[in-house]
């Protein structure tokens, strides 16, 4: 039964510290001490990993190391503090990463493409980074955060439907040097790039080519934007009850309306 508590070894793809062999990873992460390495040689892991712990998950290769996560589960919950998860990709059925009450961790060098419901959840956690990642296809949403801080940087989010990157509850988010393409509305209410209610976004050196509805969406949030670039949308930036500053922003005339402001 893989779900008791047993560990499971395995001579051969999943190490930690270079030593001994595991079955599945949630078996290294089990037996791994903080600060410990676990490396994962090239081929698919078909499993649902819980990272409650200070140490380094990274793949031989992006490209030849994925980790399929089984129906309705995330393939990665990240609980711990310090935790880092680098250089492979994900499959899901439901989430792609999850950050739960996780503090000072990363998941960086990943490419996460078609997950149904969230690719990446901040919920309540504390200074934690998604870096360096490549999504394509979310079936709702991109990145969600919900309470807590966090920081979105240089990541390709392409082909997102609804919204790419939903903020509520609090966020304090910063998103820097991301590429955001192709907002798909699906109803008259949606279809922007960047939504957030009762949060607080900074914004640097972001590109957002197109979007059905609106770049950048603030609800009762505070904005503040520096060095972004946005086209192709029916409204570039709107706020609405919220302190708004930028610097550097470029709106592209392929949007009908540059800037709405609202205040209270």
């Amino acid at each position: 039964d893989d779900s008791d508590s047993t560990v499971y070894y395995e001579p051969g793809c999943i190490t930690v510290n270079g030593k001994d062999g595991y079955k599945y990873i949630q078996d290294a992460v089990t037996v791994a001490e903080e600060g410990s390495v676990i490396l994962l040689c090239n081929g698919t892991y078909e499993e649902a990993v819980t990272v409650d712990k200070g140490v380094e998950i990274v793949g031989e290769s992006r490209e030849g190391v994925t980790v399929s996560a089984p129906a309705n589960s995330a393939a990665f919950t990240i609980t711990g503090t310090g935790a880092n998860v680098h250089t492979l990709s994900i499959l899901t059925g439901k989430d792609g990463v999850v950050f739960d009450g996780a503090s000072n961790s990363v998941v960086s060098d990943v490419t996460i493409n078609e997950a149904p419901n969230y690719t990446v959840s901040f919920n309540n956690s504390t200074d934690v980074s998604v870096e360096d990642c490549s999504i394509d296809l979310p079936g709702y949403t991109a990145i969600k955060g919900n309470g807590g801080s966090g920081t979105v940087a240089r990541c390709s989010i392409t082909h997102a439907t609804s919204v790419a990157v939903d903020v509520l509850g609090g966020m304090d988010l910063t998103l820097d040097s991301n590429v955001i393409d192709g907002v798909l509305a699906t109803t008259d209410e949606d279809g922007s790039a960047i939504h957030a209610i009762d949060s607080s976004l900074t914004m640097l050196n972001n590109q957002i080519l197109s979007a059905d509805f609106i770049g950048v969406d603030a609800d009762t949030s505070d904005l503040s934007m520096s060095g972004d670039q946005i086209s192709n949308t029916l409204v570039a930036v709107r706020v609405v009850d919220g302190d708004f500053t930028g610097t550097g922003l470029t709106i592209s005339e392929n949007s009908i309306v540059g800037m709405i402001l609202i205040s209270p």
